[in-house]
């Protein structure tokens, strides 16, 4: 008991300390067993800590001789009921019996256990709590309280904390892991190259004029005119941070580089004259689609594509329709260069062929640099909807019309009997003219609810 105080000590400590975090990074199922663990402390009907009395009442603790008697009796007494069941609880055993009581649906997760001990289950309970904390998978220290927290539970208590946390287990490890994107790993920038050192001096020049105007334009750190600035600024402000600033600069332009040498290697199908060209694009989220457009572009521009189409699809069923109302069919196939191919689509994203037949693609719709091409994302959809407005407009009045005819048809059916006579205050029957002639949607559903109770 002393750990168990020693858990419920700090989980009701009121600065945020490190069990304060455990709680703070639990799911809600997690907490509502935190909290169940918690139960007896904070009710104050815990076993070392007798609970308060209610105020305003007296209650005068007494002991009879007949109350001696007894307890001396049950003291001896061998057995009881109450040791019984406590025997039976410290002996559960996790059996096929047991198990084959429980849900069909929760067999499954139980039959890993069978003829567990309660330890056992206790310890499994604890570690698959562990397991949704980053805190908590490695602190044994904290699985081990929490354990003997769940030894206190009854049989049937730890059989339903075991399989929704086990459920809960399940849910993490059957989530798809996504992979990793490659990590950008820059080149080391050969400082001792002449050539390479003259372009970081040169370059960090460049930048710190933009710093300190009064700098001479120079392209050496050598040269008299900077050297007689430096030290005039030296003189001026004795204090100032010229050399941190320097220094500073100079980190930036070696990982600009260091990033250049990167995209000439790596990259060298997404510029035109120069790698600068791709730097402000060029980061670590960026980094996968980077490479599979130097690497593969048609492949990207296939999978942006479907993308697309998915886009125009969903975009259609807000007025009911699909594009087989169009008379248009959207799947990609491939052309005989290998190239992903639709008529509708190509037709959308070209303005036209060159003298060799090639298609010309709309500057609109698809970006050029390089060797590369890329569809620029949400065009294809904008252009179909231009194309295609007058024929989504036109199929979604067509269906609705065939609707309203369809419903005038149904009451058609529903009033093609006998007049029933007379409504109240003297009103004629309804008739299939009647409701033709009535254009009022509101009306005509008065006229069904008005049919229904004849």
């Amino acid at each position: 008991m002393e750990k168990n105080k020693e858990l419920i000590a700090n989980l009701l400590k009121d600065d945020q300390s490190d069990t304060d975090k455990i709680i703070n990074e639990l799911t809600p199922e997690e907490n509502k067993v935190a909290l169940e663990l918690l139960e007896e402390k904070i009710d104050g009907t815990d076993t070392d800590t007798p609970a308060k009395k209610s105020e305003g009442t007296v209650e005068e603790e007494t002991e009879t001789p007949d109350d001696d008697k007894k307890k001396e009796e049950e003291e001896v007494k061998p057995g009881g009921d109450e040791t019984i069941k406590e025997d039976e609880e410290k002996d559960f055993t996790l059996t096929e019996e047991i198990i084959l009581k429980q849900p069909e649906e929760n067999q499954g997760i139980l039959n890993k256990y069978k003829d567990k001990s309660k330890e056992d289950v206790a310890d499994a309970i604890a570690h698959a709590v562990a397991l949704k904390s980053p805190y908590l998978k490695d602190n044994e220290k904290v699985i081990a309280q929490m354990k003997e927290q769940f030894l206190e539970k009854t049989g049937d208590e730890l059989i339903e904390i075991l399989v929704e946390t086990q459920k809960e287990t399940g849910r993490v490890e059957d989530q798809e892991v996504k992979p990793e994107p490659p990590k950008i790993v820059l080149p080391a920038i050969p400082e001792d190259d002449p050539e390479i050192g003259k372009i970081l001096e040169k370059e960090t020049l460049k930048r710190l004029k933009t710093k300190y105007p009064s700098m001479p334009e120079v392209e050496t750190m050598d040269s008299e005119e900077y050297k007689e600035w430096r030290r005039n600024l030296d003189t001026d402000d004795p204090d100032n941070n010229f050399r941190t600033e320097k220094t500073n600069v100079q980190t930036v332009v070696k990982e600009e580089l260091s990033k250049v040498i990167y995209i000439q290697k790596e990259l060298p199908n997404l510029y035109q004259d120069s790698p600068t060209e791709v730097l402000p694009l060029f980061t670590q989220e960026n980094l996968p689609r980077l490479k599979a457009l130097n690497d593969n572009p048609m492949n990207v521009l296939e999978q942006d594509i479907q993308k697309e189409v998915e886009v125009i699809r969903n975009g259609l069923k807000k007025y009911g329709l699909t594009e087989k109302d169009l008379k248009i069919d959207l799947t990609i196939t491939k052309d005989e260069k290998g190239r992903p191919y639709n008529e509708v689509l190509n037709n959308l994203i070209t303005v036209g062929k060159t003298a060799n037949g090639d298609p010309i693609p709309s500057d609109k719709i698809i970006g050029i640099r390089g060797k590369v091409f890329w569809l620029k994302q949400g065009e294809l959809a904008r252009k179909f909807r231009e194309e295609y407005d007058d024929k989504i407009l036109t199929e979604f009045v067509n269906k609705k019309t065939q609707s309203d005819r369809l419903t005038k048809d149904k009451l058609r059916d529903e009033t093609l009997r006998e007049p029933s006579g007379t409504g109240k205050g003297g009103g004629k029957a309804l008739t299939v003219e009647d409701i033709e002639k009535e254009n009022n949607p509101e009306r005509i559903k008065q006229i069904l609810a008005d049919l229904e109770k004849v």
